[in-house]
């Protein structure tokens, strides 16, 4: 990899913290490979203490595939300072371009199999 996992990490961090904005990194020479994006996607959670609560999938429209250049659902992971209610004011200021995306989060019990029928995936929520 010729990327610096730990340098990006810790600018993309204290962009984060400051709420200020940085050039896209991958509008930098060389190419930005999806495993480099989880890696220091990765490393940045840990630098700012983040607590995952949870998985999520996205791209699960394969219509938007090519406008976005996936060729697969891509997992993410869901923090606990991600999740509100939806009587919970949200504080907008601090993120430097605030893009809301709002998604229904389940909490799963039991791990669904390919197997189940929807009575039993139902049965697996919380």
């Amino acid at each position: 990899m010729t990327r610096d996992i730990e340098a990006n990490a810790q600018k993309i961090a204290d962009a984060l913290t400051s709420a200020q904005q940085i050039p896209k990194l991958s509008s930098e020479a060389g190419q930005l490979t999806l495993d480099d994006a989880f890696s220091i996607a990765s490393r940045v959670r840990e630098l700012q203490g983040k607590k995952r609560v949870g998985r999520k999938v996205g791209f699960t429209n394969r219509t938007i595939w090519p406008v976005y250049g996936v060729d697969r659902p891509i997992w993410g992971e869901v923090h606990e300072d991600g999740l509100f209610s939806t009587d919970q004011p949200v504080n907008l200021a601090r993120y430097s371009e605030p893009r809301i995306e709002p998604e229904i989060v389940l909490g799963l019990g039991d791990a669904p199999t390919a197997e189940m029928n929807n009575e039993q995936l139902a049965g697996c929520v919380d």
